[in-house]
Formats: C-alpha cells, structure tokens, sequence
C-alpha cells in the first residue's frame, strides 16, 4: 500500500467515525422527575431519598450502536431536592461549601430561611457535580467525577437504549464515598448520616439541535 492511499484509508475511516457521531442533550424529565436520584443511609438504618430536577451538557454518542465517545453531564446541587427544605440546605452545606473558607462543618451555616448567604466565605463555592466521559467498552463507561471542586476516576455500568423520536436513554447506578471528595455532613441533633451515597442516573438524550 503506498504511503497516499494509506493516508486516504486513514482519512476516510477518521471522516466516518466523525460522521457516525453525534451530540445529545438531556431532554425532558424521566417520569416526571430529572435524570438523578440518590440515597443515603442515616442513624436508625433509615434511608434519606431524593433527585435532582436539572441536568445539563452533552453527551457524544454513536447513533447506530449507541457507543459513548465523550461530553459531560452535570448536576446543579441548588437542583438537589430530599423532599425537606432544612435537609436540603444541609446537603447544599456540605456539597457546596469550600470548608477552607466557610464556618461549616465547624457551625452549620442554613439559617431560618433554610438558605445559604448569597455571596462571602459562607456562600456556595462548588455549585455543580458531574461526569466526564472518556471512554466507553464493554457496556462501562470511564470517566471522571467531580464534587465538591474534587475530580476522582470512575468506571461505571450503563445501559443505553433507543427511544421513540430519535432520543437515547442512559441508564446508570452507582456508589459515592463522599469522603472521597472531601465532603463531611455535620452531625444535626442526633442524627448521623452514612459516608456512602448510592447514586442513580436515568436520562432521556435528544439529538442537540444546530444554532
């Protein structure tokens, strides 16, 4: 094979894998909710639940086979929602917050209005979570985390289906330690919160459209 076909070959595969790729965007909520829920075991073996309603960014996928190529999903903690205005505020405290700055963990910061300071040291320094894709096999996909301004590897299984109108469906379930990323939950009253997050992510993907 000479030296300018081998080149061409290279083109050419290059230029159809570019083609075959396209990018999706979250879409509208999975039954009635956003595309992710988590749990986290308190005292008494009790369990706290809850979701997020928002979720932005793209995801750079293979329509054919629905293979993952790259792109970025995130997660606004302000979207993040138990169910209780305080305990909301509280995971807002410790996701949010830059501890080298703030009173918390030390004091907590939510007030009567169970919100926290729009600006100063006791302000949200991290306001978004997320997932970074960099490679997809065998049904895993590996990327990084990010939280609470830490980025830690992770491998997780996805299941990714097509859906009525051209959208994929992602699907996905996994376990944070939040010590991991240096997030500590402050001990409110006598309850006590488990280092361990079990996360889920069910997201509708529509093809992004051109600007």
């Amino acid at each position: 094979m000479t030296k300018s076909l081998a080149l061409s070959l290279i083109y050419f595969l290059t230029a159809a894998s570019a083609a075959r790729a396209a990018l999706y965007v979250p879409a509208a909520p999975v039954d009635g909710k956003s595309g992710l829920t988590f749990a986290i075991g308190y005292t008494g073996g009790l369990v706290h639940e809850g979701f997020a309603s928002v979720a932005a960014g793209e995801v750079d996928l293979d329509p054919a086979t629905l293979a993952v190529q790259g792109g970025e999903i995130g997660f606004p903690i302000a979207a993040l929602d138990s169910g209780n205005a305080k305990r909301n505020c509280h995971i807002r405290e410790s996701l949010g917050l830059d501890y080298t700055r703030s009173v918390y963990p030390k004091d907590h910061v939510c007030g009567g209005s169970n919100t926290l300071p729009a600006e100063g040291a006791d302000a949200v320094a991290f306001p978004e979570m997320g997932f970074r894709f960099i490679s997809f096999k065998d049904g895993q996909v590996t990327g990084t985390f990010s939280l609470h301004g830490i980025q830690k590897d992770l491998t997780v299984p996805v299941v990714l289906s097509n859906e009525a109108g051209g959208n994929v469906r992602l699907k996905a379930s996994f376990t944070l330690h939040l010590p991991d990323y240096g997030v500590i939950v402050k001990k409110f009253l006598f309850v006590t919160v488990d280092d361990d997050a079990k996360v889920g992510v069910d997201l509708i993907l529509t093809p992004k459209r051109a600007n």
